[in-house]
């Protein structure tokens, strides 16, 4: 996966825990693809000036395109209702 660091409040890093994909050769170089690929996990963060975090983790539930678009879809529809809500969460 990739790390992401968000100034020093807040560090993100996405990773597989599927197989190795044995199909495909490795020549020892950079990583390994993994079975399953894409990973269809999804997560964005957002830090508000208010001090709020909103982080959220999505799963596609399967591997490919569509359970990728799912799972980015439903997390973009999460932050979309909490940044509409907001003003109504103590």
């Amino acid at each position: 996966g990739e790390a992401q660091a968000f100034e020093d409040i807040c560090g993100c890093l996405s990773v597989s825990t599927y197989p190795f994909n044995t199909d495909i050769p490795w020549e020892g170089e950079g990583p390994r693809e993994r079975q399953g690929f894409p990973i269809c996990d999804y997560y964005h963060v957002e830090l508000h000036k208010s001090g709020r975090t909103v982080f959220c983790v999505t799963d596609g539930c399967n591997w490919g395109e569509k359970p990728r678009l799912a799972s980015i879809s439903a997390n973009q529809g999460f932050h979309s209702y909490m940044r509409t809500h907001q003003h109504e969460i103590s």
